[in-house]
């Protein structure tokens, strides 16, 4: 029974993005690119197939417009031919103190 508690507790949080074993190795490398050149965590998940999204759940605000523009230029340049679908470089602090933000930076590609 433990086991399959542990097991449905790691599909979950690869599902929310926190486990990026499935993730495959060139997206696992934009991550690392993302994260050198923003000096944030953005985390990078599959929302529906062939559809991922890069999240940066733990800014508490916009990011620089330099550095937002360099990350577009990033993904559009990247060997995969990533298409850009929504970015929003955008922060909207959530009312209630103990609730996460309601938006963060957020990019669509695929």
């Amino acid at each position: 029974m433990e086991n399959k508690i542990r097991k449905s507790l790691k599909e979950k949080a690869t599902e929310l993005g926190y486990l990026n074993e499935n993730l495959p190795i060139s997206l696992q490398q934009l991550e690392k690119e993302i994260k050198d050149l923003t000096g944030e965590y953005g985390s990078v998940s599959e929302r529906k197939p062939g559809i991922w999204r890069i999240k940066f759940a733990y800014v508490k605000r916009e990011l620089d417009g330099g550095v937002w523009g360099d990350l577009i230029k990033l993904i559009k340049s990247h060997p995969n031919d990533y298409e850009i679908v929504d970015a929003k470089n955008h922060y909207e602090k959530n009312w209630e103190p103990e609730e996460p933000a309601e938006q963060v930076p957020t990019i669509i590609f695929k």
